[in-house]
């Protein structure tokens, strides 16, 4: 009868440790990836600078090359113009959207990770910096004479005379907005090319997830029922029961935090992206790891107050029972 009375509560206590660590699980992941962390892990990777060196430099690049002005500025000129117009500030409010739009892509509240920001503001400034440098590139040129072309004005072969640099100027931020990016003024998902061994690595993070939701409600409710049986059928027994069952919890997270790490360092992206996606597995880990420590202290604490009150309990009924039989006695 003992023996089956362990094997059973045993396994009750493997089985309530499961229905910890998959709650915990759940709720470290899902707490990790809302808006304001994913913010934060923006700010921790190079986010702001695969946006001004995957995105903003080779497009602003090309555009300017397509206005004829690619013999007057190369890329250097142009990340450097990003750099202070799409500053860390200015990315961290831009970048507002994309990471709520991701946060909702992750809890499956909506089916992508589209997003549309408006960055007129920041493109001004940038017209107005590469006009800068055009211009005064351009006002260094000869005069033009009857053998030159317009496209000679445009690659800064020469200058029209008498042409003032602020006219020059003026004359190039407006060509400079007819430019597609430029002239929408607009920063779109659609524009940030993910590489495609990203998207295929990731795309069903949110059926994973809601599947892991599902497992946690599930064993949110199995675990309060089993919390329940203890406490009424074992009590202070149930009790130390319910604290194993804590540590073992513990001993799954911290597993399944070194598995996970593990698992995330061996994944090998393009340059940039994987400084991200450890940014965002080093938030979980460390939610994962904070939480299990937790839970063994406080788990840890109801064992011995279980185990404690239980051998105090038996102490003292023995106690009592002896004592009966000693006044049995002397009264015989």
């Amino acid at each position: 009868m003992r023996l089956f009375r362990a094997v059973r509560l045993t396994l009750w206590t493997i089985l309530l440790g499961g229905c910890i660590a998959t709650g915990v699980l759940y709720l470290s992941i899902d707490k990790s990836t809302d808006a304001a962390h994913l913010e934060s892990i923006a700010r921790q990777a190079n986010t702001y600078d695969i946006v001004r060196d995957n995105l903003l430099t080779p497009k602003i690049l090309a555009e300017a090359q397509g206005a004829g002005y690619g013999s007057l500025i190369d890329k250097q000129v142009v990340s450097q113009a990003v750099a202070v117009s799409f500053d860390d500030t200015a990315l961290e409010q831009l970048l507002n959207p994309a990471t709520q739009s991701l946060a909702n892509w992750l809890g499956s509240r909506q089916p992508d990770a589209t997003f549309s920001i408006d960055a007129s503001k920041q493109f001004a400034r940038l017209t107005s910096l590469l006009a800068d440098k055009i211009s005064t590139k351009m006002m260094t040129a000869p005069n033009c004479t009857y053998f030159n072309s317009l496209a000679d004005v445009t690659h800064g072969v020469c200058k029209i005379p008498g042409i003032a640099q602020e006219e020059l100027r003026t004359g190039i931020v407006a060509i400079l907005n007819t430019q597609p990016m430029i002239k929408e003024g607009t920063i779109t998902s659609e524009q940030l090319e993910i590489p495609s061994t990203l998207l295929t690595q990731t795309s069903n993070i949110p059926q994973y997830l809601s599947m892991l939701y599902a497992a946690a409600i599930f064993a949110a409710g199995l675990g309060v029922l089993i919390v329940i049986w203890l406490l009424l059928r074992h009590r202070l027994i149930g009790v130390a029961t319910i604290g194993i069952a804590g540590l073992i919890a513990y001993a799954l997270l911290l597993g399944s935090q070194l598995s996970f790490m593990n698992a995330i360092n061996s994944y090998v992206l393009e340059p940039g992206y994987q400084e991200i996606v450890r940014a965002l597995a080093q938030v979980i880990s460390d939610e994962m790891r904070s939480t299990a420590l937790y839970i063994g202290a406080v788990s840890l604490a109801i064992t011995l107050i279980g185990a404690g009150g239980w051998w105090l309990l038996r102490r003292h009924r023995k106690q009592s029972e002896h004592a009966v039989h000693l006044h049995e006695s002397n009264s015989n």
